[in-house]
């Protein structure tokens, strides 16, 4: 599968997941907002962590099923702590703590369980492996080549940035049925 094809996939699902995240997200946050998405021009992944800044709340996973691919979603730990107050009905704490970390993590699953429940597109995803860390650099093992995408939050004046990283389609090897389908993820 070539970068243009997983990009041309990426913006056709997240145009028909935008409603069903942003339903999500506005629930399990107690936040009306609403969500734009761009998604990057190029593949290489590292010139896009060595523009995020540290430390940093790093959500990682996989989905497993139709296309086997990692997954990482990077926002300001400023900007965790505030979905988590909003989330817990509380104060931004001002910094995080491992079980507000875990409260967030269940968040995360929430959100992303919806998403894949949703799916229309023919291909069934799984959820695996889902971490949410505070990290002071990006972790190892983030391939050199992948699709970046920025979801924001839009609440009101503020915008919260999510980050999203997402590699191993490099590696898939489409047979020739499935080169002929849709042009689909």
């Amino acid at each position: 599968m070539t970068f243009d094809d997983f990009r041309q996939g990426y913006l056709t699902i997240s145009d028909a997941w935008t409603e069903t995240f942003q339903t999500a997200v506005s629930k399990l946050f107690n936040q009306e907002l609403t969500v734009s998405t761009t998604v990057g021009e190029d593949q290489a992944l590292q010139p896009v962590l060595q523009e995020l800044s540290f430390p940093a709340v790093w959500v990682a996973f996989q989905t497993t099923g139709a296309l086997e691919l990692h997954h990482a979603v990077v926002l300001k730990t400023q900007d965790a702590a505030r979905l988590f107050g909003w989330m817990t009905g509380t104060e931004p704490p001002e910094s995080l703590a491992a079980d507000q970390l875990d409260n967030l993590k269940e968040g995360f699953d929430q959100i992303i369980n919806q998403l894949l429940a949703g799916q229309e597109n023919g291909y069934e995803f799984e959820l695996q492996n889902l971490s949410v860390e505070q990290v002071d650099t990006p972790p190892e093992g983030i391939a050199e080549t992948g699709c970046s995408a920025t979801l924001n939050l839009i609440v009101g004046e503020d915008t919260l940035p999510l980050v999203h990283l997402v590699w191993g389609f490099d590696a898939i090897d489409l047979d020739d049925d499935a080169q002929a389908g849709s042009g689909e993820m």
